[in-house]
């Protein structure tokens, strides 16, 4: 009897000393039913995630962005940080708030491709690369009477301005004298925030056709200054 009761004892013990990983571990090997991948496989997990209305990018450092679509250019819904807890299972914890509150996503399966479910949303398959949007069609050096653009995957610009007297003594527009900012599209507009202070905001009207694109400025149409193009982000 004094023996059943020690033996008893240690297994309490034991069992009280379990990581809350531990136990969520065992409960998912526990769980009724087929798993959706043997947890012995070695897998990789993507960098991109989409469900057709959003997208989602774990990077390598640790960080993460949730897009509400799929323009990976537009401002995220969320970022943050995540991590892979167990074979199963990641978490993200959003930057946005206040208290930290990790959210678990479960690691599965669907139609034998790796997919992601994250509470509240639809879910997610991994993809190769996200698709193509018309900022990636932009990337690039772009030349004209204006002078010279050039747009940056980061969503950087910079600009020269070396036809700038002849725009100012045409009436048109005056843009100060180029520098760096900021761009984005909006309703088929290329709009390029400077970064110096007090500097106007410049609104550049985009033609949009199957085979290219065009940037229309105040003195004229830019249009790609090489061949050669800056490589899009993935």
């Amino acid at each position: 009897m004094r023996m059943l009761l020690i033996v008893a004892i240690a297994s309490w013990l034991l069992t009280g000393c379990k990581s809350e990983q531990q136990k969520e571990r065992e409960a998912e090997l526990a769980a009724p039913g087929p798993l959706e991948f043997d947890p012995t496989d070695h897998y990789e997990l993507p960098r991109w995630w989409a469900n057709g209305a959003q997208m989602l990018r774990l990077d390598s450092s640790g960080e993460y962005s949730l897009y509400g679509s799929s323009n990976r250019y537009g401002t995220p819904l969320e970022y943050g940080r995540w991590g892979k807890q167990s074979y199963a299972k990641l978490w993200l914890e959003p930057y946005t708030t206040q208290a930290p509150d990790p959210r678990r996503v479960t690691i599965t399966k669907i139609d034998g491709k790796l997919a992601l479910l994250i509470p509240g949303r639809a879910p997610m398959k991994g993809i190769d690369k996200p698709p193509l949007v018309i900022e990636d069609r932009l990337l690039g050096a772009w030349s004209g009477a204006l002078g010279t653009l050039v747009l940056n995957p980061n969503m950087r610009y910079s600009l020269s301005t070396a036809s700038l007297p002849s725009v100012a003594q045409s009436g048109e527009a005056v843009i100060h004298s180029g520098g760096n900012g900021r761009w984005q599209i909006i309703e088929k507009q290329l709009i390029l925030r400077p970064d110096a202070p007090g500097a106007p905001i410049l609104q550049l009207p985009l033609i949009i056709e199957p085979t290219r694109v065009i940037i229309n400025a105040p003195s004229g149409p830019l249009s790609r200054a090489r061949d050669d193009r800056v490589e899009r982000r993935g």
